[in-house]
C-alpha cells in the first residue's frame, strides 16, 4: 500500500499552538498518522499534544509496538511521568486520534473530539465518535441536532488523555481501497467547516496537498478562534 498526503497545523490564537500532528510515516509495511489537540485553558496543552504524538512515533519505530491500546497506554504513562516531575503540568491533557493502515485495512484508536473522516467517491463516513457531553446527549435522544448547536456545554470533553485521570479508548476497524481519502482533523477545523463542505472541497481537490491548502484558507477566511490542524491521506494501490 502506498499513500500521498498533505497536512497543516496553524495557531488560530495569539498564544502557542496546542495542536500537534504526527504526519504519515511508513514503518515495516504499515502507514501511521495521528493528530492531537491539547486542552485549552490548562497549563501545558501544547506540551501534552506534542508528548503523545512523539511517544507514539517512538513506540512504533523504536519499540516496534503496533497494538493501539498499548500505544495509548504508553502515551498516557508518559503524561503521568511529566506530571509527577512537574506538578504544575499534572492537569494538562489532550485528545488523540491515531490511524494504522496495513494491507487494505485501517485501524483507528481515538480519545476526545478530534475526528477521522473516511471518504470514498462522493460519500463521507465518520470513523470516530466525539467523546463530548453534547454527543452523549444526542445519542441518548435528550438533544436533537438543532438544540445541540445551541447547547452551552457542547465542547465539554468526557474523555481525554491526561496524567491525572483515566480515559475511554474508542476503536474502529474498516476496509480501505485505492482511491479512498482519510482526513484527520482537530475541532478547530470541524467547528468551522461542515462535513458536507469538507466532502465537497475534497471532490474539488483530488491532490491531498492542494486540499489541505484550500481547507486552511477557508478556515482562515472564517476568522478562527482556535488552533486548527488536518492530515489528508490518499490511499494508492501498490502499483501506483
Amino acid at each position: 500500500m502506498n499513500v500521498e498526503y498533505g497536512h497543516f497545523s496553524i495557531s488560530g490564537r495569539k498564544d502557542a499552538n496546542e495542536d500537534s500532528v504526527l504526519p504519515p510515516f511508513s514503518f515495516e509495511g504499515d502507514w501511521w498518522a495521528g493528530i492531537a489537540d491539547g486542552m485549552g485553558g490548562h497549563a501545558g496543552g501544547e506540551i501534552a499534544s506534542a508528548t503523545v504524538t512523539q511517544a507514539i512515533n517512538r513506540a512504533v519505530t523504536s519499540e516496534h509496538c503496533i497494538d493501539l491500546a498499548m500505544l495509548f497506554a504508553l502515551a498516557h504513562e508518559r503524561l503521568q511521568e511529566i506530571g509527577q516531575q512537574k506538578p504544575e503540568l499534572s492537569s494538562m491533557g489532550t485528545t488523540l486520534s491515531l490511524i494504522r493502515l496495513h494491507d487494505g485495512e485501517a485501524e483507528v484508536g481515538h480519545v476526545g473530539d478530534s475526528r477521522i473522516y473516511h471518504l470514498r467517491n462522493d460519500g463521507l463516513v465518520d470513523r470516530t465518535v466525539d467523546q463530548t457531553e453534547v454527543e452523549q446527549l444526542l445519542q441518548q435522544g435528550i438533544l436533537n441536532k438543532a438544540s445541540a448547536k445551541r447547547y452551552p456545554r457542547r465542547h465539554i470533553l468526557l474523555s481525554v488523555l491526561s496524567g491525572s485521570k483515566n480515559y475511554d479508548l474508542y476503536r474502529s476497524h474498516f476496509e480501505v481501497r485505492s482511491g479512498d481519502r482519510l482526513i484527520l482533523l482537530t475541532d478547530g477545523v470541524s467547528s468551522k467547516i461542515l462535513r458536507k463542505e469538507i466532502r465537497d472541497l475534497s471532490l474539488q481537490q483530488p491532490n491531498p496537498r492542494k486540499f489541505c491548502d484550500s481547507l486552511a484558507a477557508e478556515i482562515e477566511n472564517r476568522t478562527p478562534s482556535d488552533d486548527y490542524s488536518c492530515i489528508c491521506i490518499d490511499v494508492k494501490s501498490s502499483a501506483n
